[in-house]
């Protein structure tokens, strides 16, 4: 059964308690305190604010509105910035509660961790400098060149199985890669192809542009992740398929994608 199917058919049974429990109270994780980490190289779904401390963005606005729906309390009084890595490390060592960020509910995932409600499709695509090349549309040009990927996301794997040739350049973060390509240390990056568009629109000093198609959808599945076997999984999940019913969640994605 496909990580989409499952999806669905959690969404259906959180439906169904919709359904059946219509006027279930809020507050479910009241007295809780969770440790929520977000990734915040990818926006618009999370970056930091002028202090450098603070996550922003798109993932950072859901949880809020899950914290104030669902009562819980923040570890530190804080969402805590943290690289992918990072987030997979912990989540896998049950050090963390909720991870977000723009994370991909990918089938190798769900042996060490669970997804909320999918509120999010997209895929992968390619972010390369005009000054080197020109309207790509085969990303199999980049196959003599250096293509990067962050480590733990799944552009790695892309890479092994798209652009055959290619140079893969393991990278720490999403901005290194954005560097290494405009000093032309980096021919190309594979990344989620709502962040990379969106930065290249929003960055044009850095004259970047991206390959115009979306590859790997089954990739771009974005969810927020939880410890295997949470006991905040089903109640966020839930809540945030309220969210959607309500119009909440779409409001919130509109606000950063117009």
């Amino acid at each position: 059964m496909s990580l989409i199917k499952k999806t669905f058919g959690a969404a259906a049974i959180a439906a169904m308690a919709l359904i059946v429990c219509p006027a279930q109270a809020a507050g479910e994780l009241a007295g809780k305190t969770l440790r929520i980490g977000v990734d915040p190289t990818n926006p618009p779904f999370a970056t930091l604010a002028n202090d450098y401390i603070t996550p922003v963005g798109l993932d950072i606005d859901i949880i809020m509105e899950l914290k104030k729906r669902l009562g819980f309390e923040l570890a530190e009084n804080r969402i805590l910035p943290m690289l992918r890595g990072e987030q997979l490390r912990r989540v896998k060592n049950k050090q963390i509660d909720v991870l977000a960020g723009c994370l991909s509910a990918t089938i190798e995932r769900t042996e060490f961790m669970d997804f909320s409600h999918i509120y999010f499709d997209t895929g992968l695509s390619v972010i390369y400098s005009k000054k080197k090349y020109n309207n790509v549309d085969d990303i199999k040009k980049f196959s003599n060149g250096k293509v990067g990927a962050v480590l733990g996301t799944t552009g790695e794997d892309f890479i092994d199985r798209n652009i055959p040739g290619a140079e893969k350049v393991q990278l720490s973060s999403f901005m290194i890669g954005i560097v290494a390509i405009t000093q032309g240390k980096l021919d190309a990056m594979v990344y989620d192809k709502p962040i990379i568009e969106y930065f290249a629109q929003t960055m044009p000093a850095f004259n970047l542009q991206i390959v115009d198609k979306i590859y790997d959808r089954h990739y771009g599945q974005i969810a927020f992740g939880f410890t295997k076997d949470s006991p905040y999984a089903y109640d966020i999940s839930t809540e945030m398929y309220r969210m959607k019913l309500d119009g909440t969640l779409d409001k919130i994605i509109k606000k950063y994608f117009k």
